[in-house]
Parts: C-alpha cells; structure tokens; sequence
C-alpha cells in the first residue's frame, strides 16, 4: 500500500500557479494556504510553482533582453567614472545585488584601464605616459600642453 499521492493533472498544476499569482484581499495566499485549499502537501506546491517558473512581483526572470541591457549599462564610462550598480538599478527598477549578480555571472570586471582604452586612442596615451614620465610635468601640465583635459591624462 502506497501513501504517495496521486500526480498532479495538468488543469490542478494551472490551479496553483493562478492561486499563487493571485492577490486575496491585498495579499499573497501563502503556499501552506494555496496546498489547504487544492488538498495537496505544501511541498507538491512548492515543486509546481518551482517548476512552472513563475514568482509574484518584481520577483520575476530576467529576460536575455534585460540581461544585456544591465551589462551594457553596466560596460558604461561617462568620461570620468562608471555607471553605478544603483544608477543602473533605478534605470531597469531591479535592485542594485541583481545588478551585480547579472554582471558577475557573465564574468564582467571593469578597470579604469579598460575605460581608457576604449576612450584614449594608442598614440595620444603614450604621448601622456611620455610627458608625464620623462618631464615630470603635472597632469594639468601634460592636459595643457596636449590640449586635452586633465582628467584624461
């Protein structure tokens, strides 16, 4: 004699997933409730709703669209410093740790290095890297005398 349960049909999974993502009064029903109402463990519940994938609010996946879209912002250098994890996260309205959970799970680092390469051709970095080191002159010296701007020296 077996204790388990019957499977899940099709239409009684549906059910917990439209129980789930349906507000009683103001608030979410918790798992515990939505398994008392369809007769089933709190723990069928649980492994249907995993297995759906779906999450109530802001919990929702990151669409690949979206992912890109924080990895870019993320890849931005405004001439003097990166765009911040908040900045980011107040322009896609996710919180700044998915941010940089997006970001580390594609192995993103940024240097300033890496900014400066992009923003500084070849020749006129080692034309800085020449003046500063062989004159001693100051970086606003080696800005005015490359007519450029001291932050980028």
């Amino acid at each position: 004699m077996s204790s388990r349960a019957p499977r899940l049909a099709a239409a009684e999974k549906q059910t917990i997933v439209d129980l789930y993502l349906t507000k009683v009064n103001g608030r979410w029903p918790t798992n515990t409730a939505i398994a008392r109402q369809v007769g089933r463990s709190r723990t069928a519940v649980e492994n249907t709703i995993e297995k759906a994938g779906v999450a109530r609010g802001k919990k929702r996946r990151l669409t690949t669209g979206e992912k890109k879209r924080i990895i870019a912002l993320y890849q931005t250098w405004t001439g003097t410093r990166w765009t911040s994890s908040i900045e980011i996260s107040k322009i896609v309205g996710r919180p700044p740790s998915t941010i940089n959970r997006v970001v580390t799970e594609a192995g993103i680092n940024r240097t300033i290095s890496e900014a400066l390469s992009a923003q500084v051709p070849d020749p006129l970095r080692q034309q800085i890297i020449h003046l500063y080191t062989a004159t001693g002159w100051s970086y606003p010296k080696v800005a005015e005398h490359l007519k450029i701007g001291s932050r980028v020296v």
